[in-house]
């Protein structure tokens, strides 16, 4: 009951917030709407929180944006790092080429870590497919959680005390 009440309560902040700058559409309000996991509901705000000044919003300010959508629309036969000596400039402190590439996959990193279906997507990948490893940092020191030291084991098989077992492992750093 109390998941469903953070649940609702979330939706009526996420919903203002988006509201206020002006962004909200009635298929997106739908969709925050329609979420039924705070997870789910998460990935769709994401696009829209306002964030932290990062190293994407800082090559927007340079402006590399289009360069990183003429790469995401995969429509050019040039190489790339021609294409990058047109954003060169002394003015916005965009020099040399490998600053700008670098710029542009900063960008592009954060336009797929936005997206909500990428964001669905990776998380069935790794759980299906992903593994966790942990190595003791110091495998002499005993303790219960000894058999833990040098783990390895497919997410999805991983028990749920396990994990707790795991975390503690993780947190005294052994």
């Amino acid at each position: 009951m109390n998941y469903l009440r953070n649940l609702e309560e979330r939706k009526k902040q996420i919903l203002k917030s988006i509201e206020e700058q002006g962004k909200l559409t009635e298929d997106l309000k739908l969709a925050i709407e329609k979420c039924e996991t705070l997870v789910e509901l998460e990935d769709i705000y994401r696009p829209y929180k306002l964030k932290k000044r990062t190293r994407a919003t800082i090559a927007k300010e340079k402006g590399l944006e289009a360069l990183a959508n003429i790469i995401l629309e995969q429509n050019i036969d040039i190489p790339i790092s021609e294409i990058a000596k047109e954003y060169l400039s002394e003015e916005k402190e965009v020099n040399p080429v490998e600053e700008v590439i670098q710029g542009v996959e900063d960008i592009i990193t954060e336009i797929i870590s936005d997206n909500g279906d990428f964001r669905r997507s990776i998380r069935g990948v790794t759980f299906r497919f992903g593994k966790l490893a942990i190595e003791a940092k110091d495998k002499d020191n005993s303790s219960e959680y000894e058999m833990y030291y040098d783990y390895n084991e497919k997410i999805s098989n991983i028990a749920i005390h396990m994990i707790l077992a795991l975390i503690v492992v993780k947190k005294r750093n052994y």
